[in-house]
């Protein structure tokens, strides 16, 4: 799922060294509770992210496997969303979700890389 979520957010225009959502994502632009639950995410994975402590890596992993949930209901299901939704202001929202998601990822790899 990050591997789809990492291809998605090439779509968008957000650098690579973006780790937090508090700037780039804008909650009252969602239409579904997936799309919270993905802010949810970000914001726990941001401290670890940009953290500096030895065990981060491991915490990252954790957290990003805790996440997966949230990610396949904003992809798949009753809450998900159309990433390229027809609204621009909406689109750019989600897909800073993604990139978000992405650039956090990419402290442990570049998931946009792997195949899947």
């Amino acid at each position: 799922m990050v591997t789809r979520a990492a291809r998605l957010a090439e779509k968008g225009s957000l650098a690579p060294t973006v780790l937090s959502a508090a700037a780039v994502v804008d909650p009252a632009l969602f239409e579904q509770p997936s799309e919270a639950a993905m802010l949810q995410v970000l914001n726990s994975l941001e401290p670890i992210a940009t953290g500096t402590s030895a065990d981060r890596y491991g915490l990252l992993a954790q957290g990003l496997t805790a996440g997966a949930s949230a990610l396949a209901a904003f992809f798949d299901g009753d809450q998900s969303v159309m990433v390229m939704a027809d609204d621009p202001a909406v689109r750019s929202n989600r897909l800073n979700l993604l990139a978000v998601l992405r650039n956090q990822a990419s402290v442990l790899a570049d998931f946009s890389r792997l195949s899947g």
